[in-house]
Parts: C-alpha cells; structure tokens; sequence
C-alpha cells in the first residue's frame, strides 16, 4: 500500500500510497527542498461553498470559475486539527480533480505522520481515513526523516 521512490539525493523523493478500498485515489508526497508537496489525485464531489452544488467530476469537466475556495485539502495524522491550505486543481484524465498543497516540512502534521495510527488527505470532497499499522509506519517515518534531514 505504502511505497517509497528516489531519494533525497535523486529526487523525486516520494512517498505514495494506494487508496484501499479502490476508488482510484492515490496520495503522494513529494519532498522539495523547502516544503513537502501533497497530492491527492481523482478527488470526487468537491462541494462548491459559493454556490453549494457539488462540483462536476466526470471526464471533460472544467472546474468552475471562482470556485477555487472549494479547492482545500488538510493533512490529518489524528494528532491535532487538520488545518485546511488552499490547493491548485488539476483535472484528472480519469474522473475528478487532482489536488496539491504544500506544507513546510516542519508542519506538525507531516512531523506526526511517522506516529500516525490513521491518516487522511481532508478535502472538500470525498475523503476518507486510512488505517496504519507498524509496518506502514516504519516506511513513512525513513520517509518523513529522510525528507526533513534533506
């Protein structure tokens, strides 16, 4: 479920893992220089708070205009409040959106993903939690020490 690619000195460096239950959705996590880029691809029903309908995601859709505010996403680790960052959008070739957000690598949240029993990439759409055990946790804490010591 869980996977590393590259390292810090060939990147990309990054984490990844495979949504379990089969919805296509996948989060990366990306480690820049300064920042961790996150990304969660093929997000669906993302509700638009300007106008409160759901944000179409089938193939060939655009994102509405203005609506960028119902593009956020949080990293939560089950250690503190997710705390929502505006993300760019994407259209996914599949269906739905991919989201991406940064987050210095010192955020509280990425520290905490090494310790993390669950996880979830919060957005305005379909979320979910992701379940950890010790043999996940093990690969994300290299990642996250790996990253931070880069």
């Amino acid at each position: 479920m869980w996977s590393v690619v590259g390292s810090p000195a060939s990147p990309p460096f990054r984490l990844t893992i495979m949504s379990p239950a089969g919805e296509g959705t996948t989060g990366v996590f990306e480690c820049e220089p300064e920042a961790v880029a996150i990304t969660e691809t093929g997000v669906t029903k993302i509700d638009d708070t300007r106008t409160g309908k759901i944000v179409g995601d089938e193939a060939g859709s655009t994102f509405p205009v203005g609506a960028a505010a119902a593009a956020a996403m949080a990293l939560y680790t089950g250690r503190s409040d997710p705390r929502f960052v505006s993300a760019t959008v994407r259209a996914n070739p599949v269906r739905g959106w991919d989201l991406t957000i940064e987050i210095r690598k010192s955020d509280p949240a990425f520290i905490a993903l090494s310790k993390a029993k669950a996880v979830s990439l919060m957005t305005t759409g379909t979320t979910g939690l992701v379940f950890l055990g010790s043999g996940d946790r093990k690969i994300i804490a290299a990642f996250v020490e790996q990253c931070r010591g880069s």
